[in-house]
């Protein structure tokens, strides 16, 4: 059973790949406990594939799972005038070939597309050779590669119920939730305090900034630094982009008795990013159907800054939904000052009951089932 998957490079196209993947290999486990004489070993072996463009830094997280990676040329369509868009049209046919050629390598036997750079040209070849395609759509907004790839496939699986507004052939529609990996949920407060040296005294804040970094929170959080360090400790995911500029900025802002209380890293690996989880009163957060989805997993209080400019503006109505479950407080870019963030946080962290209210609506949110119903439709089309 040969399995391809197509994505862009980043966290939110990366980590819920990795999340189906690990489903896909549990059950398939169970399957062959549980049916011994029914299976057929060959067909149940499994070889995983994942071309996407642009894949960077998350290349290791996909091959520590023996998912065999290729980078596909990845034209970019930007929202904006930019002589690039020019170079790109010219770069969309060579993409096409390149797609049709590396499909023929593999010969995959489904294709799984959670949309982003290149993955458009993938889904095309899959069609091409008559593979099924199975699409996810991570946001409450179709995104424009989705879009596209939607008549050459025979599924979507949705996370958010709202997306299926954008889709005339319900049909295709399979309203699943977002992926999230089951080992985020296994964190140790206790296991943190070693990891980031934490005080243990104080009330944590988890800030992320998603993987390639938001600077509108990390410097709404860096503006009012001193308030925070003086009452809470922080633990801050930048993203990799803006990390050496908040790392020396802040070491020239804070003195020796402040740094032990602010935590600075570009990015996680898993059993990291599980115990800061496991150690948060609350989050910062932007809106990336990822970072949603895995606050609502962890069930964390959390304020939420909508990251401006998004594609079809997605983050915004991510952000709406996840407020009006009632999962988090969401703070309007405009309205995302220093003083009102951090106002807000103490405002949460000094009422319990609210807090709680928080947790309950984040189980309302979350669909832990959201992997495990992907990776049987993948099986099932294989």
């Amino acid at each position: 059973m040969r399995i391809l998957f197509t994505a862009g490079g980043t966290g939110g196209h990366v980590f819920p790949i990795i999340a189906i993947k690990r489903e896909i290999d549990r059950l398939v486990a169970t399957l062959k406990e549980n049916n011994p004489n029914i299976f057929d070993n060959e067909l149940f072996e499994k070889e995983y594939f994942f071309v996407g463009g642009m894949i960077g830094s998350k290349k290791e997280f996909l091959e520590k799972e023996n998912i065999k990676t290729k980078e596909i040329i990845a034209p970019k369509w930007r929202r904006y005038f930019d002589f690039k868009n020019f170079i790109d049209i010219l770069k969309a046919p060579i993409a096409l070939i390149h797609a049709l050629f590396l499909v023929w390598q593999i010969m995959p036997d489904v294709i799984f597309s959670k949309g982003g750079p290149g993955s458009f040209f993938i889904v095309i070849a899959g069609w091409f050779y008559g593979i099924p395609v199975i699409l996810h759509e991570s946001d409450s907004v179709l995104s424009k590669t989705n879009k596209l790839s939607l008549p050459f496939s025979k599924k979507i699986a949705l996370s958010f119920e709202e997306t299926q507004n954008f889709i005339k052939n319900k049909n295709k529609i399979l309203i699943t939730g977002h992926p999230v990996r089951q080992f985020l949920m296994n964190g140790s407060r206790e296991r943190a305090k070693e990891d980031f040296d934490l005080d243990g005294k104080r009330e944590i804040i988890l800030v992320m900034g998603g993987s390639q970094g938001a600077q509108q929170i990390n410097y709404v959080i860096i503006d009012a630094i001193f308030k925070y360090l003086n009452e809470y400790e922080i633990i801050h995911i930048s993203g990799e982009n803006n990390f050496q500029e908040l790392y020396l900025l802040t070491k020239a802002l804070l003195d020796e008795e402040l740094q032990k209380y602010y935590h600075l890293f570009p990015m996680l690996e898993e059993e990291k990013l599980k115990n800061a989880y496991a150690a948060a009163d609350i989050i910062v957060s932007r809106a990336g159907a990822g970072a949603l989805f895995e606050i609502a997993a962890v069930k964390k209080p959390s304020v939420i800054i909508p990251l401006e400019g998004s594609a079809s503006d997605h983050q915004t109505l991510n952000a709406q939904i996840f407020g009006e479950v009632g999962c988090g407080v969401v703070i309007e870019k405009q309205n995302a000052t220093p003083n009102v963030v951090f106002n807000t946080i103490k405002d949460i962290l000094e009422d319990k009951e609210r807090q709680k209210q928080f947790i309950e609506n984040c189980k309302k949110f979350y669909k832990s089932d959201a992997g495990i119903k992907i990776a049987k439709e993948i099986i099932k089309f294989a």
